[in-house]
């Protein structure tokens, strides 16, 4: 039976179903997450991390630098050791490139950038395997 212009579809009743089977119906995967979400949603979240990794490291090393953090103090330095072997490995190749401007390191504005480079970059790649139909 064809539907007339302006004629809204009835939705099905769906108060006499329990809700995981109404949340199972109305899914178009039948519930199922796809690999590709998932591999794209943890390679966000690392990438996430990773930025507010940097972040706090950069105040953290401020604090101490400004003596308003004693790293005598067991539990600052057990942070600031932390971020400081997380992200020095990415502000050492950063400072092979860069040339020196004395006291000022530009390294950590550097891998910020590259890291929002790359999260740009996987949502890029995200629409185009869409488009393309790619994405499974």
């Amino acid at each position: 039976m064809r539907r007339r212009r302006g004629e809204v579809k009835a939705l099905p009743d769906l108060s006499a179903t329990p809700p995981a089977t109404r949340l199972r119906r109305r899914s178009p995967w039948g519930g199922k997450a796809m690999f590709l979400d998932v591999l794209f949603f943890l390679a966000g979240a690392v990438l996430d991390l990773v930025w507010w990794a940097v972040i706090l490291a950069v105040i953290v090393q401020l604090l101490i630098n400004f003596n308003v953090l004693d790293t005598r103090n067991r539990f600052v330095w057990t942070i600031a050791d932390f971020l400081y072997r997380v992200t020095e490995p990415m502000f050492d190749r950063v400072r092979r490139f860069l040339p020196r401007f004395g006291a000022i390191d530009l390294s950590p504005l550097v891998v910020l950038l590259l890291i929002t480079a790359a999260e740009m970059l996987l949502g890029a790649l995200r629409n185009y395997l869409l488009i393309n139909g790619l994405y499974f």
